[in-house]
């Protein structure tokens, strides 16, 4: 039997994986560069640049921003989706052929933040719009 341990493999070093300053914890979710307390508020003219096709999930946070007054803060929008999720009569977060998914905001946020603010383009045909303004 084989009793010699890997001491590299036992070792963890945990500390450039850790980001804890001052010991208080605040609400501060990741993903994309969208946190739980970033604002997001739908542009004037978002209801009409939904004529250049923007995907489904970015139509349905805007449709979400609209439903709620026309800004939320993220948070607030993963609150609502993970409720919807959970209502089996929801049928709002589902995909082209009607079946339900789970998906939080947070992947929406890390595939479309920075294309929704106008800050990369959609499309090399559709170039850059912005439907939405951070704060």
């Amino acid at each position: 039997m084989n009793n010699i341990k890997n001491a590299k493999k036992a070792e963890v070093d945990t500390t450039k994986k850790q980001n804890v300053e001052g010991g208080r914890f605040t609400n501060t979710l990741k993903s994309g560069g969208a946190n739980a307390n970033m604002r997001l508020t739908l542009t004037d003219n978002a209801v009409s640049l939904m004529s250049n096709n923007p995907p489904r999930q970015v139509v349905l946070v805007c449709q979400l921003l609209d439903d709620l007054g026309g800004s939320a803060t993220v948070g607030q929008l993963n609150e609502l989706i993970i409720g919807m999720m959970n209502d089996k009569n929801d049928h709002f977060w589902v995909d082209s052929k009607s079946q339900a998914y789970v998906q939080d905001i947070y992947p929406v946020m890390a595939s479309y933040l920075n294309k929704m603010i106008g800050k990369e383009d959609w499309t090399s045909k559709k170039g850059s719009f912005t439907l939405v303004e951070v704060a």
